[in-house]
C-alpha cells in the first residue's frame, strides 16, 4: 500500500535557512533582554500626576467625612 511512496529526505538548504532564522531570533531576544527597561518619560509623568490628584481627592473626601462626625 505504501510501497510506491518515496522516502522523505530533509532539504539541507531549507534546514540551514530555518536554523539561521532561529539563531537570528534568539540573538534578538538576548539583545532585548540585556537592554535597560523602557523609561516612562512623558506618559509616566502624566499617569503619576493623575494618581496624585486622585489620591489627594480621596484623602480630602475622607477627611471631610471624618470631620463631619
Amino acid at each position: 500500500m505504501i510501497d510506491h511512496l518515496r522516502t522523505l529526505t530533509p532539504d539541507a538548504t531549507r534546514a540551514e535557512r530555518l536554523r539561521a532564522r532561529c539563531h537570528d531570533q534568539l540573538a534578538r531576544q538576548r539583545h532585548a533582554a540585556l537592554e535597560p527597561p523602557i523609561q516612562w518619560g512623558l506618559e509616566g509623568a502624566i499617569v503619576g500626576s493623575v494618581c496624585v490628584v486622585y489620591l489627594s481627592a480621596v484623602m480630602l473626601t475622607a477627611l471631610q467625612v471624618l470631620s463631619a462626625r
